[in-house]
C-alpha cells in the first residue's frame, strides 16, 4: 500500500478512509456495518426491468450474511457504503471496487437505491459525494461498467462526470428463453448479441478523473 509522505506518513486508504462519513445537503454517507447488511438484504424486490439488479445476498441466513459481511471487511480492495437521509437509514448503497491503491485507481463502483427511493436524485448525490471524497483524498481515477440497456444508471452516471472510454460483452444466459421482438423488451434488444454459446449483452465502461 502507498504512503505520501507529503501526508504526514498516512497512505491513501487511510486519508480516504479518514474523512468518513461524508455529509451532503440531504445525505450522510458512511461506511456499512453488520445491521446495514442485514438491512439492505431486507430490501424488497425491483420492479421490471429492473429485477436483475436485485442484491446478490438477498435471502441469505444470518451466518451467512455475518460470513460474507466478514469477507468483505477484510478486502482492502473494497469499500462498501451505506447512505442515510435524515432520519432514514440504508436508502442507498455504494461500494468501492477493485481499488489498486498503489495505482490510485478505482477498478469498478456498485451503487444501489432503495427500490422505493429510487428517481429522487439519491444515487446522483450520494455518487457525485463520493467521487470529491475520493478524488480529494487522492484517488485519480473510478472506472466501472453498465448494461448499456440501463439508461437510468447511464444517466446517473453522465451527471456526476463520467464518460464512455469502451465497451465489453457478457454472456447473458438469463436472455436465453428471452423473446427480445415481445415489445417489453425492445429497451434490451439492440444490446444483445448471440454467440455460440448463449446470448451476450453490451456494457458500456465509464470512468471519470481527478482533475489536473
Amino acid at each position: 500500500m502507498a504512503v505520501d509522505a507529503g501526508c504526514g506518513g498516512r497512505s491513501l486508504r487511510e486519508r480516504l478512509l479518514a474523512r468518513l462519513p461524508i455529509h451532503t445537503q440531504k445525505l450522510q454517507i458512511r461506511r456499512w456495518t453488520r445491521s446495514d447488511l442485514g438491512r439492505l438484504a431486507g430490501w424488497p424486490e425491483y420492479p421490471f426491468p429492473y429485477g436483475a439488479f436485485a442484491f446478490s445476498f438477498r435471502g441469505m441466513s444470518a451466518g451467512e450474511l455475518d460470513r460474507l459481511f466478514a469477507r468483505r471487511e477484510v478486502d482492502a480492495a473494497r469499500l462498501s457504503l451505506v447512505v442515510d437521509r435524515r432520519d432514514e437509514s440504508c436508502v442507498a448503497y455504494v461500494a468501492l471496487m477493485r481499488i489498486d491503491w498503489e495505482a490510485r485507481r478505482v477498478g469498478d463502483v456498485g451503487v444501489r437505491v432503495h427500490p422505493e427511493r429510487c428517481d429522487r436524485g439519491i444515487g446522483s448525490e450520494a455518487l457525485r459525494a463520493v467521487l470529491q471524497t475520493a478524488f480529494g483524498a487522492g484517488i485519480d481515477s473510478v472506472s466501472l461498467d453498465v448494461a448499456a440497456s440501463n439508461d437510468r444508471a447511464i444517466r446517473c452516471y453522465e451527471r456526476v462526470g463520467f464518460e464512455t472510454v469502451g465497451e465489453i460483452w457478457r454472456p447473458a444466459p438469463d436472455l436465453v428463453e428471452v423473446d427480445l421482438t415481445l415489445k417489453r423488451f425492445a429497451f434490451v434488444a439492440p444490446h444483445v448479441r448471440h454467440a455460440d454459446v448463449a446470448p451476450e449483452l453490451r456494457f458500456l465502461v465509464m470512468r471519470s478523473c481527478r482533475a489536473q
